[in-house]
């Protein structure tokens, strides 16, 4: 809590949410009232405030925190005192000391978006406020370092509650105490402080912000495009509950986002989605990886070609895993999956999690084909991205509700040969809108 004054804000977060505070401040007379209130309010307290609130004095721009060392870091009306100059590095800090995933809220004093008035421009350099606009404090935020940054103008809020804390002091009740305990002087000399500032707020020189912003944790747009193809395969009904997983590689390391293991699909956020080694080797910090993630690193390390996996519990996939059965090119549409041997495999039963599917998953794929079924399990798929290989997770599911059908006619599918493959090949490098012979066929397919 940077610039927690009297400490009303570190109560408030340790007993709303029994968070531990730390409580910072450059005034002496704020944190000796805030250490009074601590003792007199802990007895009563709901939660073990004494050991929850601490509070420090010293200058945040001086304050050497370790990396990652807080949750939130929160500051209310206070650092527009910070001159300009000294804003970003300020920020910066504020980002290294939050953990990824960390979050920052502000609440501040600013100035309008436009051209300030004269009287405005005064006002700021004799108090020496170095204000900033929403826009400009958005910005800021943003040139920090942090992401998903949101900075409101809530001066419409400020000048509702200022008008009601006013009207407040000035009623007879409040007015009668204010005065024997101060004085009417003082009163009327603290409510035209603030109907000034609401009526800098109404002529547009004046503003209150709400700045709230995320650091995001490392890797952030691979564990979105993760996130996003998880969200879709449970929206697709190719998944359900906790099954099945989707990972990405990173390029250039020998790192994959994958997502968390026994994860409902409904709860899912970009914090479940962890970075892993290849290997399945969990980075510190993150959550424990899929079950699967063997056969993801396992597919990763047998393919250069591939750069994500896609693995499903899809209903006619699992059926005829389940009967484990192969799937022939009884349709040219198996080609898109199933290059060289015209035929997707269905990988030998293990179970789940075991390096022993893995290796099976690994073998039934083999050096062409973009996926296979998994014997009394599900499905999986590869592609050079996450957009193909969740294409092929839809175009398997399309290809076995077909072949599961053909299975209750008569006689059966007739199969297609090589010959009649190879043609379609041959067709495929025209297919659509290419004219150059580099077509790879339907959809995202890759037919080889």
């Amino acid at each position: 809590d940077v610039g927690c004054g009297i400490g009303g804000s570190a109560f408030y977060f340790a007993e709303t949410y029994g968070a531990e505070v730390l409580g910072l401040d450059l005034s002496t007379t704020s944190l000796s009232l805030a250490q009074t209130r601590l003792k007199e309010r802990a007895p009563t307290s709901p939660v073990a405030l004494a050991s929850l609130v601490t509070f420090e004095l010293g200058d945040a721009l001086e304050m050497d925190y370790a990396d990652g060392e807080f949750d939130v870091i929160y500051s209310r009306d206070a650092l527009l005192h910070v001159p300009y100059a000294k804003k970003l590095p300020l920020w910066k800090k504020f980002h290294q000391w939050l953990k990824p995933g960390g979050q920052l809220l502000i609440s501040d004093y600013g100035c309008g978006e436009g051209t300030l008035s004269a009287e405005m421009k005064t006002y700021m350099e004799k108090r020496q406020y170095a204000l900033l606009s929403p826009s400009a404090y958005g910005a800021l935020t943003h040139s920090a370092g942090f992401d998903d940054v949101r900075c409101h103008d809530r001066s419409w809020q400020y000048c509702q509650i200022a008008r009601q804390e006013i009207a407040r002091v000035n009623s007879p009740e409040a007015s009668a105490a204010f005065d024997a305990e101060f004085s009417t002087a003082d009163r009327e000399t603290l409510a035209k402080v603030f109907n000034d500032k609401v009526e800098m707020c109404l002529r547009s020189d004046r503003s209150f912000i709400l700045c709230h912003a995320i650091k995001q944790p490392v890797h952030f747009e691979y564990r979105k495009q993760v996130l996003a193809v998880c969200k879709k395969i449970y929206a697709e009904h190719l998944v359900w509950g906790t099954d099945g997983n989707v990972s990405v590689r990173i390029p250039g390391t020998n790192l994959i986002a994958i997502k968390g293991s026994g994860i409902p699909y409904e709860d899912l956020t970009v914090s479940d989605i962890v970075i892993c080694q290849l290997d399945g080797t969990r980075v510190p910090g993150e959550k424990k990886p899929s079950s699967e993630v063997g056969i993801h690193g396992g597919i990763y390390a047998a393919r250069s070609d591939a750069k994500a996996v896609v693995h499903t519990h899809s209903m006619y996939a699992s059926t005829i895993a389940s009967c484990r059965k192969d799937i022939p090119c009884y349709h040219y549409s198996v080609g898109e999956l199933a290059a060289g041997d015209d035929i997707i495999k269905c990988a030998d039963y293990y179970c789940y999690g075991t390096p022993e599917l893995a290796k099976a998953v690994v073998a039934a794929i083999g050096p062409y084909t973009n996926g296979c079924l998994m014997a009394n399990h599900g499905q999986v798929t590869l592609g050079e991205d996450l957009e193909s290989a969740m294409y092929f997770a839809l175009r398997m599911e399309n290809i076995c509700q077909m072949y599961m059908h053909t299975l209750g006619i008569p006689g059966g599918a007739v199969i297609l040969g090589t010959k009649e493959m190879d043609e379609c090949r041959a067709r495929d490098k025209t297919y659509g809108q290419v004219e150059d012979g580099t077509g790879t066929g339907h959809g995202l397919g890759c037919c080889k």
